[in-house]
C-alpha cells in the first residue's frame, strides 16, 4: 500500500517567501506542520485559506495523483531525482498578486513560457507513474467550462490544465464573491510586498505527498540541473 494516498510535484519556496506563504495560510507544507496564521490583516484570513490551507504555499507542477498500482514510493522517488538533474532552473522574478476569477494568487508577469516547458517535461516525465483515471473520475472532474482541448489534456494526462493550459500559480484563497477579490488582492499585495522585492529563482522542485488527513507535506527535494 501507498504511504500516501496522492502524489504531486510542486515548487515550494524557502526564505523568506516560504515563511510568509505558510503563515498566510497557517500550514507549513515543507516542515508538515502548523504555523500561526498571521493575523491583523482586517481579513478573514482563516475562512478565505480554508481549502488552499491543506496544500500548503506551493506552485503546482504535476497536479495530485495516485500512484499506479504495484509503484513503491521508492520508485517514484528515484524517477523524480534522475528528471530533476535533465531540467533548467527558472526565474520567477515578477510575482504579483491578482485576482483569478473568484480567488487570489500569486502568478509571475513574464517568463510563463519556460515554466510551462519545466511543467511539461515533469508531466511527461513521471506520467508513467500516475495510476490511469477512470471514467467515473474522468466524468467528476469533465466540468462544463473546459475547452476540448483542455478535456483531451484531462483524458490523456489527468488533469486538463497541462502543457499549453497550463499557467503557473501560487494560491492565497479558496473562491469568493468577485466583489471581495479587489479587497484581498490589496491586503495580500502589502504582505507579500516585503519578500516580493527579492528576485525569485525556482533551483529545486518538490516531491509532496496527500497524508491521511488530507494535508501535503513534502517527500523529497531535488535540485535543477539541466
Amino acid at each position: 500500500m501507498s504511504a500516501y494516498a496522492r502524489y504531486a510535484v510542486y515548487v515550494v519556496p524557502q526564505g523568506k517567501l516560504g515563511a510568509a506563504g505558510a503563515a498566510w495560510l497557517g500550514w507549513d507544507i515543507a516542515q508538515g506542520a502548523e504555523v500561526a496564521q498571521v493575523d491583523g490583516l482586517d481579513l478573514d484570513l482563516p475562512a478565505l485559506t480554508q481549502t488552499p490551507r491543506k496544500y500548503g504555499f506551493h506552485g503546482t507542477v504535476m497536479a495530485p495523483f495516485q500512484i499506479r498500482h504495484g509503484a513503491r514510493l521508492e520508485d517514484l522517488s528515484q524517477a523524480f531525482t534522475q528528471l530533476c538533474a535533465d531540467i533548467a532552473p527558472v526565474g520567477c522574478d515578477d510575482l504579483d498578486v491578482v485576482a483569478l476569477g473568484r480567488f487570489v494568487a500569486l502568478i509571475p508577469q513574464s517568463g510563463m513560457a519556460e515554466l510551462r516547458a519545466m511543467s511539461a517535461q515533469v508531466v511527461e516525465g513521471l506520467d508513467i507513474w500516475r495510476a490511469p483515471m477512470t471514467d467515473t473520475e474522468f466524468e467528476r472532474r469533465n466540468r462544463p467550462g473546459l475547452s476540448e482541448v483542455q478535456r483531451g489534456y484531462l483524458r490523456r494526462w489527468g488533469y486538463p490544465h497541462v502543457m499549453d493550459a497550463y499557467r503557473f500559480h501560487m494560491t492565497l484563497t479558496g473562491r469568493m464573491p468577485k466583489v471581495e477579490a479587489g479587497r484581498v488582492v490589496h491586503v495580500a499585495q502589502d504582505y507579500f510586498a516585503p519578500v516580493l522585492a527579492e528576485p525569485v529563482r525556482i533551483d529545486d522542485l518538490a516531491l509532496v505527498g496527500e497524508r491521511a488527513d488530507g494535508r501535503f507535506e513534502v517527500i523529497a527535494r531535488c535540485a535543477l540541473h539541466g
